[in-house]
C-alpha cells in the first residue's frame, strides 16, 4: 500500500513539473513558480524529488536573472540532504 502512495506522489509531482514547462513555454512566471512551488511541496517526502524541485527552480530563477532567489535555491541545495 505505501508503494502505491509513493506511485501517486510521483505521479502528482511530475505533472507539476509538466505543468511548470508549460507555464513557462508560454512565458507565464507566475504560473510557473506556481507549479513549481506546488512540486517542491510534494517532493519534500522523496529526497530524490526534492532536490530535483530545487535543482529547477534554480535553474529558473537563472534563467530570469533573478539572483535573490538563486542563491536561496543554492543554500536550498546544500542543506536539503
Amino acid at each position: 500500500k505505501r508503494g502505491s502512495g509513493m506511485k501517486q506522489l510521483e505521479t502528482a509531482y511530475w505533472a507539476e513539473i509538466d505543468a511548470f514547462r508549460q507555464a513557462k513555454a508560454g512565458q507565464d512566471a507566475a504560473a510557473a513558480w506556481h507549479h513549481l512551488e506546488r512540486a517542491h511541496i510534494l517532493s519534500q517526502q522523496v529526497l530524490r524529488l526534492h532536490l530535483h524541485a530545487h535543482a529547477v527552480m534554480l535553474t529558473f530563477a537563472l534563467s530570469r536573472r533573478d539572483w535573490r532567489e538563486a542563491r536561496g535555491q543554492v543554500l536550498r541545495l546544500m542543506l536539503a540532504p
